[in-house]
């Protein structure tokens, strides 16, 4: 192999890594007869924008980590959002999800409830699972404790979402609030977990967790404030009202991306860089 195709292999293309994913959740979900099995893949596949995955890959690299090391663990934090999602779905009784028939319109909602919960379930054995990949004892331990407080923190702002969304007069700090512990924390979660597998110091995770924080919170808000820009309503109910005006709002999420780009200036590239270095050396 080349210098070029082996440093291609340490830093491959998102569609590259997007095409991974993929392949991987069709081999792990192949069609079957298996009622619970088939509900999952439904949900899962075709697979959408694989942000957290792609975010577990891409901190771990960045860090020079393994890839196929870290590769259950991005397949994983996929399992629990959409896990979420399906639950979400659910609550707010909609028919279509994705361009498609939502999960519990298709199977029925106590099918939906228990292939979604199979879902957290298997996320959290594809963490394990990396051990068997080169991960350590104290490595796998911690991304499954970073996937479990993320997993509570989100369903504490599921808990406000739903408990400010028919407020039209509920504080911007709460909303704020809201989309911190729906959104950003499983961003932040994602950037998290693919350092620790990948052996990055604290200095270096902080820095990652602190983008995908960032991240999060700029593209819930401006997800959010898409159907204001286009003359109609918030995409939930409610949810932007005490929040402003539209430039102000705006304004806001740009300052989240600002952010986080400041974070990933304050990465670490020098060891980064070195262990490319040395993996390439070493294929």
């Amino acid at each position: 192999m080349d210098q070029a195709a082996r440093a291609h292999q340490l830093n491959p293309d998102d569609d590259d890594l997007r095409a991974l994913l993929r392949t991987e959740f069709c081999r792990r979900w192949p069609d079957s007869s298996r009622a619970l099995d088939a509900i999952d893949r439904y949900a899962l596949l075709p697979a959408g924008r694989l942000l957290r995955s792609m975010l577990v890959l891409r901190a771990a690299l960045a860090v020079g980590g393994d890839l196929e090391r870290v590769l259950p663990a991005a397949i994983g934090v996929e399992c629990v959002h959409v896990g979420g999602h399906v639950h979400r779905d659910l609550i707010d009784s909609d028919d279509v999800s994705l361009g498609r028939v939502a999960v519990h319109r298709r199977f029925g909602p106590e099918r939906a409830i228990v292939a979604a919960n199979a879902l957290y379930f298997s996320g959290f054995a594809l963490i394990a699972e990396c051990r068997a990949r080169g991960a350590s004892a104290e490595q796998v331990a911690e991304v499954t404790r970073i996937q479990a407080e993320a997993g509570v923190e989100h369903n504490r702002g599921a808990e406000l979402e739903l408990a400010i969304g028919g407020d039209p007069d509920h504080a911007t700090s709460d909303y704020l609030r809201m989309v911190r512990l729906t959104s950003a924390v499983p961003m932040s979660a994602a950037c998290r977990i693919g350092a620790v597998l990948g052996g990055a110091g604290e200095e270096q995770t902080r820095a990652l967790a602190g983008f995908g924080e960032n991240l999060g919170m700029a593209m819930r808000i401006r997800d959010d404030l898409a159907p204001l820009r286009a003359g109609g309503r918030a995409g939930r109910p409610n949810l932007v009202a005490g929040s402003g005006a539209l430039s102000a709002a705006e304004r806001v999420a740009e300052q989240y991306t600002g952010r986080a780009r400041r974070k990933l200036r304050r990465l670490p590239v020098g060891s980064s860089r070195d262990r490319r270095l040395e993996l390439t050396r070493s294929r």
